[in-house]
This record gives structure tokens, sequence and C-alpha cells, in this order.
């Protein structure tokens, strides 16, 4: 599992370096309704300044200090290290006029089974730009750090 995440790590903070450069230069007076935050960490600080103020805007973060907390101070500490968390993060956005969320989700067996249903039907269809061999794998990565990309890179690790 670390071999994996030191991998990917580069990755992340090319792809959060890019992100941050294209948000600067693209868009330093536009001001967005919601941003869905799956990265966390250093997304925060800069994400909320993209928001409008004081129209409805919402931050919402996939990402929660929660297992974090509990692992670490055990369930009841972590429960209430964890509230006033969000209690201070909400109020600090509340006062710039924009809403702080934290996003839970659950796995849902029905929804997947109609998304699986879709699928074999052919109405959803993956973009699949290339297909690497597992043998292939630093091509392939190199690739993905290239960008400009206009479909999935695909690794098969099945012969044929």
């Amino acid at each position: 599992m670390n071999t994996c995440m030191a991998l990917l790590r580069p990755w992340k903070l090319f792809r959060f370096f890019f992100f941050t450069l294209m948000l600067n230069l693209f868009f330093p007076f536009c001001r967005f309704d919601v941003i869905l935050d799956c990265v966390g960490g250093e997304t925060e600080k800069w994400a909320l300044d993209c928001l409008k103020p004081w129209s409805g805007a919402k931050y919402v973060t996939l990402v929660t200090p929660f297992l974090l907390n509990t692992d670490r101070l055990g369930i009841a500490d972590g429960m209430l290290q964890t509230g006033v968390t969000i209690g201070t993060k909400a109020l600090k956005h509340l006062c710039r006029g924009v809403h702080y969320r934290w996003g839970f989700f659950a796995p849902n067996g029905p929804a997947l089974d109609e998304f699986s249903e879709l699928v074999d039907a052919g109405k959803v269809r993956p973009v699949i730009e290339q297909v690497f061999q597992f043998s292939e794998l630093p091509q392939a990565f190199q690739k993905v750090e290239n960008g400009h990309s206009r479909g999935k890179t695909v690794i098969s690790i099945i012969d044929g």
C-alpha cells in the first residue's frame, strides 16, 4: 500500500499545482456557486476563495477528519473533536457568506444495480483512449502525467 501511495504522490502534487495555476490564470474573477472537493488538504484553502460570497454558495468536501479523529482520540473524544471542527469551520465560513458542508456517502446496492443495467444495455459507455498491459505500467503513468487525454487510460492485468 505504501508503495502505491508513493507512486501516486507526485501525480497528486502535479494535479494540485496544475489546477491551482489554472484557477489563478483563467478564473481570477470568476466565482462559483458550488465546489465539490474530493481531494481535501490544501485544496480547501484556495477553493473557498473561489465561491460567490453572500449568494448561497456551498463548499462540500468528501474528506472529513471523522475517522482520523476517532482513530487517534477514541470514539467519544474523536466525535467531540469532529463536532468542534465542523462547527468552527461552518461558522467561520458562514461569516464570509459561504456554506461549508461535509458530504458523507454510503454504498447503495439498488443504485449500483440500476447503473449496471444501463452499462449492460449500452446506454453508458466509457471512452477508452488507450489500453496498456501491466508490464507497461511506467508508460501508462507517463501518459497520464502528460495530460491531454480524451478518454480513460486502462491497465490490463490479464494477458490477451
